[in-house]
């Protein structure tokens, strides 16, 4: 079952210790979309990623991270975004 890429994004920042920066962030997604399509044959995400000019970009995700510019994201932005299990 697909996740919203910011299920996604919390995953990989707390997997982080929240050292991510939006560019890393859309780059770790990225891969592991690819690698979970590749293994189980279904997307990882519902989103579509867009062709941006420092690689592959979920736009909402991008835009709701922002604001962290270059600076790794902090946990209080996922205050509202729901948590996923490891067995996901």
């Amino acid at each position: 079952m697909a996740i919203s890429a910011l299920q996604a994004a919390r995953k990989i920042c707390e997997l982080s210790k929240w050292t991510v920066t939006n560019l890393k962030l859309q780059k770790i997604l990225y891969i592991a979309h690819m690698v979970y399509m590749g293994r189980n044959k279904k997307p990882l995400i519902f989103e579509q990623f867009e062709a941006w000019d420092y690689g592959p970009v979920v736009n909402s995700l991008y835009h709701y991270v922002k604001i962290f510019g270059d600076q790794p994201i902090k946990k209080s932005i996922f205050y509202d975004v729901e948590d996923v299990s490891n067995e996901e």
